[in-house]
């Protein structure tokens, strides 16, 4: 047992509910290349209030006063090397904290630690909150008073919208669109602490960040109105948005999505669940709800595999099972890579030999 963290401890103030799953990267903070552990501030119970107090009242959360924060801990000693909390007003306060204004909703999320130059050293992190913000970490550089973090993309009650909430790690993808790169931070939004809830009509984010270089975060913060509504299949996407969007089932069926996306080949595998008494195409679902599987193009979020064989069209999901579903899984078979993305159904799109991109359903079991 190296070490370990309470809340109340001296630099850890912020702690909440340790949903957060911490992830081991390396780091140079003036002191070499060293292990250190990134982890959110965890979850609020203040998130429930609204729940419990009116599980019909769609109203917005509140501010928390815990677990809203984002921190870089020595993985050897557990000292605190950075964190990022809320603040009155934003910018570094010590060689230690940043804090920023906005940082207002505790962050349960796993946080995705990007090495964005390749020199094997993490630069960059992009996590969601309660509030339905993702935010930007810019680690560049040993000078830990130039790290900062940013807003870049606000979908829920700050942006004058459903209260959306995220607990699951963003998926980030290296892309292009022609002559221009981007960096495509994927997200799907719904309230994992509250599975059941159907008054928030729940949606599916691509958010281009052109600032592709680590240190020089965008200026703005997006919100929905800046991204293509991709919802009808019909539509047409247009690369100069900051990126697409589209609607998880009808604004009462309450689907959601309560786990991370996987990009494999410029497809997106994500996973949504919709509650006892919502719908999914017309179909009842069962006393446990249902699971769906979307595999949708990160280019214009248009449907990849025929799913329904009775018609020509791709759609973007198929209903895999009851209850709420996992996130899809990468696992390598015969020198091949392949996702798991739930119980999808046998269908030649998804086994087809001669295209190796497609799926093949894995199975495995322990003898007594």
């Amino acid at each position: 047992m190296l070490w370990s963290l309470a809340k109340g401890d001296a630099g850890f103030p912020e702690l909440g509910l340790t949903f957060s799953d911490p992830v081991v990267t390396m780091l140079n903070w003036g002191e070499g290349r060293r292990p250190a552990v990134v982890f959110g501030g965890g979850y609020d119970l203040n998130k429930d209030r609204r729940s419990q107090e009116n599980p019909r009242n769609a109203a917005p959360g509140s501010d928390d006063s815990e677990g809203n924060a984002i921190y870089i801990v020595d993985a050897k000693t557990g000292a605190l090397v950075w964190k990022a909390i809320h603040g009155d007003s934003t910018g570094p306060v010590s060689v230690t904290t940043y804090q920023h204004a906005l940082l207002r909703d505790s962050i349960p999320s796993k946080v995705n630690v990007i090495d964005t130059d390749d020199d094997g050293l993490a630069d960059r992190l992009y996590v969601g909150d309660t509030g339905g913000v993702v935010w930007r970490a810019d680690l560049a550089g040993t000078d830990r008073m130039q790290w900062k973090l940013n807003p870049v993309l606000s979908v829920g009650r700050h942006a004058g919208r459903p209260d959306r909430r995220f607990f699951h790690r963003p998926d980030f993808v290296p892309a292009s669109d022609g002559d221009h790169r981007f960096d495509a931070i994927l997200i799907g939004s719904g309230d994992r602490e509250h599975p059941l809830d159907t008054n928030i009509h729940n949606q599916f984010y691509l958010f281009r960040d052109r600032n592709t270089v680590s240190g020089e975060p965008p200026a703005s913060v997006k919100t929905p109105g800046d991204l293509d509504d991709l919802t009808d299949p019909a539509a047409t996407a247009d690369p100069a948005k900051a990126g697409w969007y589209i609607n998880l089932g009808t604004s009462a069926s309450g689907e959601k999505a309560l786990a991370a996306p996987v990009t494999y080949r410029n497809r997106v595998y994500f996973s949504s669940y919709v509650p006892q008494g919502g719908t999914v195409s017309g179909q009842c679902g069962p006393q446990e709800g249902q699971s769906l599987t979307y595999v949708v193009n990160l280019r214009d979020a248009s449907g990849v595999f025929n799913f329904d064989t009775t018609t020509p069209a791709h759609e973007r999901s198929v209903i895999t099972g009851s209850g709420i579903p996992s996130s899809p899984v990468v696992v390598a078979v015969g020198g091949n890579l392949y996702i798991n993305a739930g119980n999808l159904p046998p269908h030649p799109d998804l086994s087809s030999p001669v295209d190796r991109s497609g799926m093949q359903r894995i199975f495995w079991y322990e003898k007594e």
